[in-house]
Order: structure tokens, then C-alpha cells, then sequence
């Protein structure tokens, strides 16, 4: 059976526990990002996520990283499998009917 709490454990990323925290509450709860100081205060339930700007950024910054990084990854790997492919030769033409640009409306 799969438990989201533990899924974190096996991550090579470190901050993965917390980034899907903070999506969980941008997603489903509320998210809050402070610039100075805690001005709304403590949420006691803990519907409220609240981050530093900060924090935030450097947060956004390193996951825009990871992103990019997954996303030379796929690339790379799409055309490594593109050319262990067969090369295959030209296909059967088709020879079209040339039609004046008057026909072609």
C-alpha cells in the first residue's frame, strides 16, 4: 500500500518533504509569503503555510533548476532512443495532382 509520508524517505532530494508540502498548501490550503517579519502571526491550526520571501525564492529557484535539469534529461534520452532506431529508407510516394490555385479554395 502506498503512504505519501513515507515516499519522502527515498527520495535522493533532500527538500523533497517540503516542497510537496508547499504545494499541498498552495494546491489545497492556504499559502502565505511573508516579507518582513510574521505580520498575520502563528496559524494555530495549521491550514496556513507561511515562508520567508527568501526562502521562497531560493525554494523557487532550485526547483526551477531540477525542472530544467529533468527536462534536458528527457530530451537527452529522446534522442538517444531516436537513434538506436532502424534507419529506414525513403517511403512509397505519393504523387499528387497539381491543381490550379483557383481549385484549391
Amino acid at each position: 500500500m502506498f503512504n505519501a509520508e513515507d515516499a519522502h524517505e527515498t527520495v535522493l532530494e533532500p527538500e523533497a518533504r517540503e516542497l510537496a508540502e508547499i504545494r499541498n498548501h498552495i494546491e489545497h490550503k492556504s499559502f502565505k509569503v511573508v516579507q518582513y517579519g510574521n505580520w498575520g502571526g502563528d496559524d494555530p491550526d495549521g491550514y496556513t503555510y507561511s515562508i520567508g520571501r527568501g526562502k521562497f525564492e531560493r525554494k523557487t529557484l532550485k526547483l526551477m533548476r531540477l525542472v530544467r535539469s529533468a527536462i534536458i534529461y528527457t530530451s537527452l534520452i529522446i534522442h538517444h532512443e531516436e537513434q538506436q532506431k532502424p534507419k529506414q529508407g525513403p517511403g512509397f510516394p505519393i504523387n499528387l495532382p497539381d491543381l490550379p490555385f483557383r481549385d484549391k479554395l
